[in-house]
């Protein structure tokens, strides 16, 4: 549930807790009223810089770890300073870049082509099991080869 007392009046927040502290399975809470989580929350889990991890602590002690923190200065890291290329450079990318655009031309139309194939009811029937397991290796070997190159 994510912030489910939004838009409540006191009785559905009321309503709300005595459903949520009743339920006998698993609920994932996610929510900024701290006297919801207080009265509800079993577990606690910290999401933070793209990992979640346990909060061993209570709801008070992780109220302070944030008033802390967003006390604490904010490192921000530097602007990287744009790197300059020579021509050579620039005409090189450019030939790169005509490359991967024929490529993905090819790999258009390959798709195109097996679109067509996989819409064809006759390739599902039956006395057709061996031309639809060639076509899903075909697929399979296009796919590596394109994933790799």
């Amino acid at each position: 549930m994510e912030e489910p007392t939004n838009h409540l009046d006191i009785e559905g927040r009321d309503a709300l807790v005595e459903a949520l502290t009743k339920y006998t399975g698993a609920i994932i809470l996610v929510s900024h009223d701290m006297h919801l989580l207080g009265l509800v929350a079993d577990r606690l889990w910290l999401v933070q810089g793209g990992s979640v991890t346990p909060h061993e602590e209570d709801l008070d002690a992780y109220r302070d770890q944030m008033l802390h923190a967003s006390n604490a200065p904010v490192e921000r890291p530097k602007a990287a300073t744009p790197t300059r290329f020579s021509r050579g450079e620039i005409t090189a990318l450019r030939v790169e870049v005509r490359k991967c655009e024929s490529r993905l031309a090819k790999l258009n139309e390959m798709r195109d082509q097996l679109a067509v194939k996989l819409s064809d009811p006759a390739l599902y029937d039956a006395e057709n099991g061996d031309t639809s397991r060639n076509l899903a290796k075909e697929i399979c070997r296009g796919y590596g080869r394109y994933r790799a190159g």
